[in-house]
């Protein structure tokens, strides 16, 4: 018998195969830290057989009435070739943790720690009940309807003083970090542990989020219902503030509402890497939506249509209009915007005028220089997209990556 068939091979630290639903779907494998991997059903089994005490000519003549044994030439190949690679898999000494994988959110700062998020998702779990979400979503779009019927903005056309668009702001971020508690008690409510959320920047953008990477060992369907909970409970907690603001007609109310309205149509959008890419993404039972439409869109431009699904292709179009676009406004009009407000208040604080809140020369060169590294970012990502389109060779296949 040779010697690689003599191997003992062991299952990785933090490794956790998930369940084989039987109707040929790929298993989730997790492994640390945040890796998901989606093998064939036979190669699963062949992974949760793997006990650090059999070596490969062992596990060979472990087969049953429903898998065929391999033999331990095949078993070999597959655990060198697969299972190994990926981290799964080691012989001898534990290798150390592979790093976590790149990501466009590069930084993240925890807010909440997840024992934490797990105890007051609970709380959240019960809307996520077919008939209470039914009900949330029917009596929220009503409570929509009612509040933009009232004309909020009527009268009250004049700005929002530092106070009051301070408590606009503030009701917003509850809504916000709301939203994350949505995907996080969604993911609870389908048998998976949410982790952390917190704060980050997401290339250039500053967001919160929701670490629910284990939705990755969901069915899509599943998986769905966490894209969509974070827009959900956002939804609900704009209307609980339509029960507030009915009792007080406060225009810092109405803006925040306003603003939750905004958000949750952005993440609605399946063109940016926001929830509705996700939603998008499972419905339609993919991996990789962003890969795929760059893939489609190099056959359009290439003249090689068909080659990728036509749903991508589309995204990818229409995805790319939508960058332009917003890139032109953001040059042509934010940028000049900007750069003047920052002129001004540069020149206000040169001669010693003072304010408070957002009338502060501070605070405004602070969000001018934002707003301009953020439209710098936003440029060169754009150009990197260009040069990426037009690069000779096929898009490079990427590992299915975190949520």
């Amino acid at each position: 018998m040779s010697e690689s068939a003599q191997r003992v091979p062991r299952l990785s630290a933090g490794v956790e195969i998930g369940p084989d639903r039987g109707n040929g779907e790929p298993v989730v494998v997790a492994a640390p830290v945040e890796r998901f991997f989606r093998l064939s059903p036979a190669i699963a089994r062949l992974l949760a057989r793997i006990d650090g005490r059999r070596s490969i000519a062992e596990l060979a003549g472990a087969g049953t009435d429903e898998i065929p044994a391999p033999t331990a030439e095949q078993l070999s190949n597959i655990v060198d070739r697969q299972l190994v690679p990926r981290g799964l898999v080691h012989f001898g000494l534990e290798p150390a943790p592979a790093p976590r994988a790149r990501s466009a959110l590069w930084l993240r700062v925890p807010l909440v720690p997840a024992r934490w998020v797990g105890a007051l998702a609970a709380a959240l779990e019960p809307l996520f009940r077919a008939p209470v979400a039914a009900l949330v979503i029917f009596l929220s779009l009503g409570a929509q309807v009612w509040f933009f019927a009232r004309r909020p903005s009527a009268g009250t056309a004049a700005p929002l003083d530092s106070a009051g668009a301070a408590g606009a702001a503030g009701w917003f971020l509850l809504t916000v970090l709301l939203h994350e508690f949505g995907h996080a008690a969604a993911l609870r409510s389908r048998g998976e542990r949410p982790g952390v959320i917190g704060f980050g920047l997401y290339r250039v953008w500053p967001v919160m989020f929701s670490d629910v990477a284990r939705a990755w060992r969901l069915a899509p369907r599943d998986r769905a219902v966490v894209d969509a909970g974070g827009i959900y409970v956002q939804l609900l907690a704009a209307s609980a503030l339509i029960a507030v603001w009915a009792a007080t007609r406060g225009p810092a109310l109405a803006a925040a509402i306003v603003m939750a309205d905004v958000a949750i149509a952005f993440n609605f959008t399946p063109l940016l890497r926001w929830d509705g890419y996700w939603l998008l993404t499972d419905l339609a039972g993919l991996t990789n939506l962003e890969r795929d439409s760059r893939a489609g869109l190099r056959s359009l431009v290439r003249g090689r249509g068909g080659a990728i699904p036509w749903p991508a292709t589309l995204h990818a179009a229409l995805g790319s209009l939508v960058h332009a676009a917003f890139l032109a406004w953001a040059l042509l009009v934010v940028a000049p915007g900007a750069g003047r407000d920052m002129r001004a208040a540069w020149a206000q604080r040169a001669a010693g005028i003072d304010g408070r809140g957002f009338a502060s020369p501070s605070l405004r060169l602070a969000i001018g220089a934002t707003v301009l590294v953020a439209i710098v970012g936003a440029l060169v990502a754009g150009v990197r997209a260009a040069f990426e389109l037009l690069r000779p060779g096929a898009p490079g296949e990427g590992t299915t990556p975190a949520s």
